[in-house]
């Protein structure tokens, strides 16, 4: 699939980065109920995953490849812009890569199956 910079695919640094920032990384986010910003993972999302099995048994969606994307936005300003907040990133990632607009709906992936 073309990607917004010309090239096609991700290279594995890039899904290594998405994959330890998706899913191992602490984040500073604000925290919903108080609005003071804490340091933790972010919470298990059940799209995430679905996506990420999807891209990982070779079955991914345009949809999927615009989640990279999003988490590659993200990842790339809360590196470029220490102590910014987890949901400054995700404004601006949402700018380019609006994933959230494009979740696939009730595509519980089978992650039992053959990958």
């Amino acid at each position: 699939m073309p990607r917004a910079n010309g090239s096609t695919g991700f290279s594995e640094e890039e899904i290594g980065a998405i994959k330890k920032h998706v899913f191992d990384t602490e984040h500073p986010i604000e925290d919903y109920e108080t609005g003071q910003v804490v340091v933790r993972k972010f919470d298990a999302d059940a799209e995430i995953a679905d996506a990420w099995i999807r891209l990982r048994s070779g079955n991914a969606l345009p949809e999927d490849h615009v989640l990279l994307e999003h988490e590659l936005t993200e990842l790339g300003y809360l590196r470029d812009h220490p102590g910014a907040t987890y949901q400054e990133a995700h404004r601006v990632a949402n700018e380019t890569y609006n994933w959230q607009s494009k979740v696939p709906l009730n595509k519980r992936e089978d992650f039992e199956g053959e990958w």
